[in-house]
């Protein structure tokens, strides 16, 4: 990726994509723990896989949640991706 006129190293895109996908995810459903693992293959391509405990269920499901991270980071980014995600549902109770 071309910003500027300099290349971005790997690990400041890696990093990219973890914040575009965190803040993405935090815009959309309440979380208590999210887990991000970046597979960059290229400057261009990458896998997402993302895990996150929800304390409420998000109305698309998993899919168009996964579909809008996916066009996030690659407007923020530039990188093509594939995003996987496990949305694990969280309950709580306090007395």
């Amino acid at each position: 990726m071309l910003v500027l006129g300099v290349w971005l190293k790997p690990l400041q895109i890696e990093k990219k994509i973890r914040e575009t996908t965190k803040k993405t995810i935090n815009d959309i459903v309440k979380v208590d723990e999210i887990s991000i693992e970046v597979i960059l293959h290229s400057f261009e391509k990458a896998d997402v896989h993302v895990r996150l405990h929800s304390f409420e269920t998000y109305e698309h499901g998993e899919q168009l949640l996964a579909k809008r991270i996916s066009e996030e980071i690659k407007k923020e980014t530039g990188v093509s991706n594939n995003v996987r995600i496990i949305i694990i549902p969280v309950s709580m109770y306090t007395s």
